[in-house]
């Protein structure tokens, strides 16, 4: 006697492979997608420190600026995040301080929607 086709317990157990095949990947893209988004704005945020410390060297009074004021004075482009829409320009900015070392530093204080905040770290909430 011939056999067509598979069983019931053939095909269920082939869902239950694809099922677990398939939640490991998503796992997987979760956890690269997330990576994805932390790189961007670590790159997005050197690249501003790098422009804010330009601007800081020719304005040397200056200890706070916002992200507008620099692409105002043309120091950068529009900042966005990983969707293209424009950050909250106004609302982020840039301190320059001394260390205890008398080292010049920077903080950024960014704030690009819901996506990303970095305006929480103990820096941008004591200024």
């Amino acid at each position: 006697m011939k056999k067509d086709g598979f069983t019931l317990v053939e095909l269920l157990g082939v869902m239950v492979i694809l099922a677990i095949v398939i939640s490991l990947v998503s796992i997987s893209y979760a956890r690269l997608d997330d990576s994805v988004t932390k790189t961007y704005y670590d790159s997005l945020k050197e690249s501003i420190l790098m422009s804010a410390s330009d601007y800081f060297y020719y304005n040397d009074s200056v200890k706070k600026v916002t992200i507008k004021e620099l692409v105002d004075k043309k120091y950068i482009e529009k900042v966005t995040n990983q969707n293209g829409e424009v950050c909250d320009l106004e609302n982020s900015y840039i301190l320059s301080y001394l260390n205890e070392l008398k080292e010049t530093k920077y903080e950024i204080c960014l704030k690009c929607g819901l996506e990303y905040d970095s305006t929480t770290s103990d820096v941008c909430k004591n200024n």
